[in-house]
């Protein structure tokens, strides 16, 4: 991934979906990203010798480097944007802010229309066991925001990702991993 297509997505990104808060991430947003972070670190410092935690440490550890990479090659580039941990984790979770924002806030709105926002409660966590067929079929066809595709062949996993959201989500990096 290169910097510049990073800031360009973020660019992109951010002002499409904090543009009802001034381009700029609600704090109720950055405090579940806060407790996320800090829930990983302390299962991380818990559990270090756990294959499971010593594989999300290498994860974590990576993204750190990603912010880190990013913010050094910034710093080289006249007029770029520096981001937080917590900007290029909103990058790495934009199409998953949709389903967080809703959690989080309770609010009855989808998260970019401002004329639909009430203040009303919405109950977002489907009850599943008191759905029928129509009524879980019409949730996930509502509430869906990506599909993806897995294919297995004899020496290769192929897999495909689309986003059914906006096109100024479009900034894509291709990539090919090879078994050696």
């Amino acid at each position: 991934m290169t910097r510049d297509r990073i800031e360009q997505h973020w660019q992109n990104m951010n002002t499409y979906t904090w543009f009802n808060y001034n381009n700029t991430m609600p704090n109720y947003v950055k405090d579940f990203f806060v407790k996320q972070r800090n829930w990983v670190e302390d299962k991380v410092a818990n559990y270090s010798t756990d294959f499971y935690w010593q594989q999300v440490n290498l994860v974590h550890q990576q993204f750190l480097g990603l912010v880190d990479g990013y913010n050094l090659a910034t710093s080289a580039t006249k007029g770029a944007q520096s981001l937080t941990y917590y900007d290029l984790m909103t990058t790495a979770a934009f199409g998953d802010l949709f389903d967080i924002m809703f959690v989080v806030t309770n609010l009855s709105c989808f998260i970019f229309d401002a004329l639909s926002c009430r203040s009303a409660p919405k109950q977002y966590r489907p009850k599943w066991h008191q759905m029928n067929v129509y009524q879980i079929k019409t949730f996930i066809e509502e509430n869906s925001h990506c599909s993806a595709l897995y294919q297995f062949t004899n020496n290769d996993i192929n897999f495909a990702h689309a986003s059914w959201f906006t096109f100024s989500a479009q900034i894509r990096i291709w990539k090919k991993f090879d078994n050696l």
